[in-house]
């Protein structure tokens, strides 16, 4: 037994033993959380085989669609759902693969715009067509309802895990 098995089987006695706690709903979550994770680790090696983070993909994907291509790193925040701080460290990864650029705006040089350069423009232009592809292909082994029925739940849990993060945060 991998030593995942035995921890996973641990946690279920001891979670047993505890009022409150359906030792099956609890291996269920667990291994949800286990395969999620995996899936994670999963997307980060495939997006490092193009040299990029999700929060990269997340920022290329955001600018490449908008109309005129240029947006400040607090809408890109909005936007792309991720925190400022995360957006800042993307964009400094991004401009040092030479895919973004920085521009402070006149007359206020406090707001700055984001843009793609030439090489993040062809980049992009190249490596989002074959990801859609990929997205799609992965969710084709899924029938149109299954994947229905996966987005639904999917909505329920993150509903869920949302409203406990708020019950928990100060």
């Amino acid at each position: 037994m991998f030593l995942r098995e035995k921890r996973l089987k641990t946690i279920v006695e001891f979670a047993g033993t505890l009022d409150g706690v359906d030792p099956d709903a609890l291996s269920r979550c667990l291994r949800l959380t286990r395969l999620t994770n995996q899936m994670d680790l999963d997307v980060d090696r495939y997006l490092a085989g193009f040299g990029l983070s999700r929060t990269h993909l997340l920022i290329l994907q955001a600018i490449f669609h908008l109309p005129d291509q240029a947006v400040s790193p607090a809408e890109l925040s909005e936007d792309v759902g991720i925190t400022r701080a995360s957006v800042t460290a993307g964009l400094d990864g991004l401009e040092k693969l030479g895919y973004v650029v920085r521009k402070r705006n006149h007359p206020d040089r406090r707001r700055v715009t984001v843009t793609l350069t030439a090489a993040g423009l062809r980049f992009t232009e190249q490596m989002l067509p074959d990801h859609y592809r990929s997205m799609v292909g992965i969710l084709a082994r899924l029938t149109v309802e299954e994947q229905e029925t996966l987005l639904r739940l999917k909505q329920i849990l993150g509903d869920g895990i949302r409203e406990l993060a708020e019950a928990r945060s100060p």
